[in-house]
């Protein structure tokens, strides 16, 4: 079986698997969280400024799901644009990793 094609079932079994999901969502978020940190330095071009950044997200990250995401989307297709964005990003990072890795 060829680099693709196990990439490609590892891709399905994560998008399927309940635990994997879960896992794929956490890692997303932690991909966002070093988003946030990397887009704080460069919009205030300090270290302090970008934690303050990143202090503000996990502030707002502290209460457990769905709470935090609820604090953080104005609307329902806030809240389920965050979801599928946290996870897609967890995902193809995930996917991405197991591909050059395999």
């Amino acid at each position: 079986m060829g680099r693709g094609r196990r990439t490609a079932k590892y891709a399905a079994g994560t998008a399927t698997n309940p635990t994997a999901i879960e896992n794929l969502y956490i890692y997303g978020g932690t991909v966002w969280a070093s988003l946030y940190l990397i887009f704080g330095i460069m919009e205030t071009g300090t270290i302090p400024g970008a934690l303050n950044v990143l202090v503000d997200f996990y502030i707002m990250k502290l209460f457990g799901w769905p709470w935090d995401e609820l604090l953080l989307s104005e609307t329902l297709f806030g809240l389920l644009r965050s979801h599928v964005q946290t996870w897609g990003v967890g995902w193809l990072v995930a996917t991405g990793k197991y591909g050059l890795n395999s």
